[in-house]
């Protein structure tokens, strides 16, 4: 039985971090044709619908509202496409974490809360982001992670304030996390994945 279910966090993006994302996880699954032999139906749709978003997002300079009203209706393809694709993904890694982030996904931690205690936005410089965890907890440390890949993380360092700045990231899809620690040891919250410009 299949116990791995893929997070697939588009809806929160913005239209450019939806292009580079959904471009990270076509590109893995065209890559790996083997592995991910199921999704040969929707992922040519998926790129499609990235060519046609992008399109769209160029129409927009002038600003006229019908224009971003059409960009909308393909960034919401887009994100249905997705979630579609998503869910071949999960069909082909059939319980496999490790499949899952080969296509550039993440999975849904069971033991965390679906909904993460943090919001990432993009930093005030190119390659940068900043974190901020929703609510404060008295007497917490934060430990601030990163990772490409949802594997392997890399520690941003360990603050007392419940905010931090990560700098320095090439432009691309990453995963952050928070450790939260306190007298009773240390709390992972839910991962969140950023597409960085």
């Amino acid at each position: 039985m299949n116990t791995v279910k893929v997070a697939v966090y588009v809806s929160g993006l913005t239209v450019s971090g939806l292009i580079s994302k959904a471009r990270l996880v076509t590109q893995r699954v065209t890559d790996n044709p083997t592995v991910f032999t199921n999704c040969a139906v929707i992922n040519p749709r998926v790129i499609q619908a990235i060519t046609d978003l992008e399109s769209a997002q160029a129409e927009t300079g002038d600003g006229a509202k019908s224009k971003i009203a059409y960009m909308h209706d393909k960034q919401q393809e887009l994100e249905r496409l997705m979630v579609t694709l998503g869910r071949y993904i999960e069909e082909a890694a059939n319980g496999d974490e490790s499949i899952v982030h080969l296509a550039g996904l993440d999975v849904v931690s069971r033991s965390a809360p679906a909904i993460p205690d943090f919001k990432v936005e993009q930093g005030d410089h190119a390659g940068s982001v900043n974190i901020k965890v929703k609510s404060r907890r008295q007497k917490t440390m934060y430990r601030w992670e990163h990772s490409s890949d949802a594997a392997s993380w890399i520690s941003d360092g360990v603050t007392s304030v419940c905010k931090t700045t990560i700098a320095g990231l090439t432009k691309g899809v990453y995963w952050f996390r928070v450790i939260l620690i306190d007298s009773s040891g240390e709390h992972e919250q839910a991962r969140q994945s950023f597409a960085v410009n």
